[in-house]
Order: C-alpha cells, then sequence, then structure tokens
C-alpha cells in the first residue's frame, strides 16, 4: 500500500527472528541499510530495529545464547 503514513513509531511492529542477528545487521548496513536500534538484550532475546526500503520500522530478534 502507498498511501499509507510510514511508520516510524510502532504500534504493532513486525519482528523477524533470525539465527545470527550480528551478521544480520551487519549485512543490513553493507547493502546501504540503516540500523535504528541494537542489537541489545531484550530478556533473554536480543533484539534491535531497522527501517524497510519504504521506511517503515520492522524488528530482528535472536535467542540469546547461554
Amino acid at each position: 500500500m502507498t498511501d499509507q503514513a510510514i511508520s516510524r513509531e510502532p504500534g504493532l511492529l513486525p519482528y523477524i527472528y533470525v539465527e545470527r542477528i550480528e551478521e544480520s545487521v551487519e549485512q543490513i548496513k553493507a547493502h546501504g541499510g540503516e540500523v535504528v536500534t541494537g542489537p541489545c538484550p531484550e530478556g533473554n532475546l536480543r533484539g534491535g530495529d531497522v527501517p524497510d526500503s519504504g521506511g517503515n520500522l520492522i524488528g530482528l530478534w535472536q535467542q540469546a545464547r547461554r
């Protein structure tokens, strides 16, 4: 949908579960992407937020290693 406002402030924030968040963040940066927050600890997870190509905020999460 192109007639909706960009969501920088989450109401409903979709999260993508990844195996290795640090590698995912580095790939995002290597392809010109932006990292808004993280990766940082979130309970027993590590999380971060990135905008998609349209500017909408998406979360990344990984199970924390013990």
